[in-house]
């Protein structure tokens, strides 16, 4: 019986391996779904993932924008693919974590139907004000805002970057009046002008203002300070204390993807992401490349920031 049984698990191993070694089977191209338009911070991310991916699966990895509906056209079209491994969605908070909460309709559930592969990078959020504000600080920003509420306003292009504030003022017990942009460009350039008081916006996105010095950073939604800016302090070194918001990016595939499937895509993802020349080409673009992970820890990192933004986002009542 010991015998047999130890013919069988190295039958089995040998199966899964041989399974393993033949992803991707054939010569078709493995499909990486955007669902943002080119240009993004997620596309630049995916671009950079796929030409790194191409030679180690040794299979073409070719972005598909598919962009719409704050994410949700690309990524419902990747969850309702066969779970076969040559679909793959690049996707963050928005289609994510929000869009339960945003779209009552939504054609399909994060959760209960894609199956998470990889936290690939993440950008901090900067809390910026105008180069010339007469906030110097976050505690100036603070102070003015707890003896004038209501006075000053913070824009927000996104859901993200609307949440960040609005934890700010949950939890410091402020008051800033939101004003909706369309585009981040439109939003910074009236930060710049001083038409609005502050607004959050990821590192990446506004580095060309803060180069040009049109804008000024008072602080970073995140646990440790960035080395990209490393004078600028944190808010949690300035009080804050409730859940960090970030502006993040995963790989995800259909539920019911095979698991050695799932584990060699992770693999390879860890294996590149070592790599400095990469880290450095991410980190040029203001974007943090996650090392070291895992679809476990994915998994669990979705379902917190779900628990922690889903109560927000319904008392706020978002809608697309």
């Amino acid at each position: 019986m010991k015998l047999y049984r130890a013919l069988l698990a190295v039958l089995l191993s040998a199966v899964s391996g041989v399974g393993a070694a033949q992803y991707p089977p054939g010569d078709q191209p493995i499909r990486l779904v955007v669902p943002f338009t080119p240009g993004s911070g997620t596309d630049i991310a995916a671009r950079l993932l796929a030409e790194a991916l191409t030679p180690a699966l040794k299979r073409p990895v070719i972005v598909d924008n598919r962009a719409g509906a704050l994410g949700t056209i690309g990524t419902a079209f990747v969850a309702k693919s066969p779970p076969d491994g040559f679909t793959l969605v690049m996707v963050g908070g928005t289609g994510i974590v929000s869009a339960p909460f945003v779209f009552p309709s939504l054609a399909y559930d994060p959760v209960r139907d894609l199956e998470p592969v990889y936290f690939v990078a993440s950008s901090p959020l900067a809390l910026l004000v105008a180069a010339d504000a007469p906030e110097k600080s976050f505690s100036d920003l603070i102070g003015t805002a707890k003896v004038q509420p209501g006075k000053l306003t913070y824009a927000a292009h996104n859901i993200t970057n609307r949440l960040a504030m609005e934890v700010i003022k949950q939890s410091m017990g402020v008051d800033l009046v939101y004003v909706a942009y369309k585009s981040m460009p439109q939003a910074l350039t009236d930060i710049a002008a001083g038409r609005v008081t502050a607004m959050f916006n990821d590192l990446s996105g506004s580095s060309q203002f803060m180069a040009a010095g049109k804008v000024r950073p008072l602080a970073l939604m995140k646990r440790t300070r960035s080395q990209r800016v490393p004078d600028v302090p944190t808010v949690y070194e300035l009080g804050y204390q409730g859940h960090e918001v970030i502006n993040w990016t995963g790989l995800f595939v259909p539920k019911g993807t095979p698991r050695e499937i799932v584990d060699r895509l992770a693999r390879e993802i860890r294996t590149i992401a070592e790599r400095p020349q990469l880290k450095e080409r991410f980190e040029s673009l203001g974007l943090e490349l996650n090392q070291g992970g895992t679809p476990e820890a994915l998994a669990k990192f979705v379902q917190s920031d779900i628990d922690a933004m889903g109560p927000i986002i319904r008392k706020l009542g978002i809608s697309p």
